[in-house]
């Protein structure tokens, strides 16, 4: 069963992966060859594995080499698609939607710089701060 996913997975990948590069090249941007098969599973072939197993994507890359400027951008997920559709009409010089897939993913090309990893902020309140945010919070919600 360890094969099958990790086919299935690949199978997905392959696909996502060909239209980010089909959409990359026609940027202007080298595409990148498409993933092959791990060595010493099954074949896809023999797994009978159906097409509406790839129709369906779930996946949120972040792309960039080191000596690039411009990251590639696959998202899914409607937050993130949401953002860069905003990003793209607000600053069109710097944020390019190249593709939008048929399942609403799309592929965008931005700046390297734009990219970073931040963990939520820790809120650590009183007791007396819980109490007053939770009293502003329920005015708030009369009006």
């Amino acid at each position: 069963m360890r094969n099958l996913s990790l086919t299935i997975s690949t199978k997905a990948t392959m696909a996502n992966n060909q239209n980010c590069h089909m959409a990359a090249g026609q940027a202007g941007v080298a595409p990148v060859q498409p993933m092959a098969v791990p060595p010493n599973s099954e074949s896809e072939e023999n797994m009978n594995i159906p097409d509406t197993l790839t129709l369906s994507c779930n996946e949120n890359v972040i792309e960039f080499l080191r000596s690039e400027k411009t990251a590639t951008l696959t998202f899914s997920q409607g937050r993130y698609i949401f953002k860069v559709k905003k990003l793209a009409e607000k600053r069109p010089d710097e944020c390019q939607i190249t593709k939008e897939n048929k399942d609403g993913s799309i592929v965008a090309h931005v700046p390297v710089s734009w990219i970073k990893i931040s963990p939520p902020k820790e809120m650590n309140f009183t007791e007396e701060q819980l109490k007053e945010r939770t009293e502003r919070l329920a005015v708030s919600r009369l009006k």
